[in-house]
């Protein structure tokens, strides 16, 4: 039987700014997904080598290294692979990325897995990548909605290396380590908005049509947030929001999307009949759509609108800065849910 040749060579710890990323990487990688990693080498440890050529140019483990910035790590493990030329690099690339998107799930054991973390306790739920909303639906045994590839879950690095030099993983609680990721989180999100480049760009109008409902006598308006308290206030800061006037719900009233959205129902003593939801995001589509709630998708942000329709929604604004648009965008929303219960 063929053997594939073993050509990389041994885990070497290297410091991070020896390292080059590649300019062409076509892998994207947000800010939230970069926490996420973050969180799974703080739990983890760094258990995944960045894979590098001769050069120390990045091959694969661009999220990884993004991460370990962001925790302020001095040192990664690597491995170097040499001799690849560079069609087979930029080939490797693109395989090292799509081919795991290509694999699929076995529900049934998907949500007993989940179930069995869930039992077990010691461990944070979100460390397996999936969203709130999507571990409440393996949980409650629910069928699973469409998706989209590019917005799967993402694979955690796993190798155990965890004595590498340079890898300094904590042992502590998972209390501890979550406080530890939300502290760094805040710390990058206050850098992040205070740097004149940052890519955070509110959605032109906000400011204006949230006191322009804010005046009429049967609007209540609540803001719900997977985020933590703190960046939540930051972000509306920002944009010119005064993050007082308004009820905001965050996971620190509810561990779940849909129970953060109960809440912020319940804080301005609305039944979800006649509500609505505006959200950019997949899962605030999907969350939403299991609560039967209406929901108007805001795609201010290329590829936004592909992927708000790929999960079914049909009201999609680009921006609030027509008054007249949102509330017929809004009403269009509840007489949708109306219509198809």
């Amino acid at each position: 039987m063929p053997q594939a040749p073993w050509s990389a060579s041994a885990v070497e710890a290297r410091a991070v700014t020896a390292l080059l990323p590649y300019a062409g990487n076509a892998r994207t990688h947000s800010a939230e997904q970069v926490a996420q990693i973050a969180a799974s080498i703080l739990e983890f440890g760094f258990v995944a080598p960045v894979l590098v050529d001769e050069r120390g140019e990045v091959i694969a483990g661009h999220g990884r290294l993004q991460a370990a910035k962001s925790l302020g790590l001095e040192t990664v493990p690597t491995i170097t692979r040499a001799g690849l030329t560079d069609a087979q690099k930029a080939a490797y690339r693109l395989a090292d990325n799509r081919i795991a998107l290509n694999a699929g799930w076995d529900e049934a054991l998907l949500a007993a897995e989940v179930a069995k973390l869930q039992e077990m306790g010691g461990i944070d739920l979100a460390l397996t990548g999936f969203d709130t909303g999507e571990l409440d639906r393996l949980l409650a045994g629910m069928e699973p909605v469409a998706t989209d590839p590019g917005n799967g879950p993402i694979a955690s690095p796993a190798i155990a290396s965890g004595d590498l030099p340079g890898n300094d993983a904590p042992q502590d609680d998972p209390a501890e380590i979550s406080q530890r990721v939300r502290e760094r989180f805040i710390e990058l999100m206050r850098a992040g908005l205070a740097d004149a480049q940052s890519t955070i760009r509110p959605v032109p109008g906000v400011p204006g049509i949230l006191g322009l409902l804010a005046e009429r006598e049967n609007a209540s308006i609540a803001i719900a947030t997977g985020g933590w308290p703190e960046t939540a206030r930051m972000k509306l800061d920002t944009i010119g929001v005064d993050h007082r006037v308004y009820r905001l719900c965050t996971c620190a009233d509810h561990p779940h999307r849909h129970g953060i959205i109960t809440r912020a129902l319940e804080c301005v003593d609305r039944p979800m009949e006649g509500a609505v939801y505006f959200g950019d995001g997949v899962w605030d589509a999907r969350t939403t759509h299991r609560m039967g709630m209406a929901f108007v998708g805001v795609a201010a942000e290329p590829g936004k609108r592909e992927r708000l329709e790929a999960e079914g929604v049909r009201v999609i604004l680009e921006d609030f800065t027509d008054p007249e648009a949102v509330v017929g965008a809004a009403e269009e929303a509840i007489d949708r849910v109306r219509a198809s219960a």
